[in-house]
């Protein structure tokens, strides 16, 4: 969960075999955040938390490699 307003993230981790609690809990949270913009709720799958961190670098405060990227599309420099 993404929270823009206060800047921060939260996290619940599962196991592989609770993916089922997983998508109810995220279900549950999109709808208690349904009208809430500064609310951010996602719901991946990644093998280690650095993964997730490289796959996710927004959700984790860190725009830096996100504004590169889109500087260099803009740039048209972008691989």
């Amino acid at each position: 969960m993404l929270n823009s307003d206060e800047n921060t993230i939260s996290l619940n981790t599962y196991s592989a075999n609770q993916f089922d609690i997983a998508a109810q809990d995220y279900l549950n949270f999109e709808t208690k955040y349904l009208n809430d913009k500064q609310i951010n709720i996602v719901l991946v799958n990644a093998g280690d938390i650095k993964k997730l961190e490289e796959s996710y670098p927004n959700y984790f405060m860190d725009t830096k490699t996100l504004v590169r990227n889109l500087c260099l599309i803009m740039l048209g420099q972008f691989i």
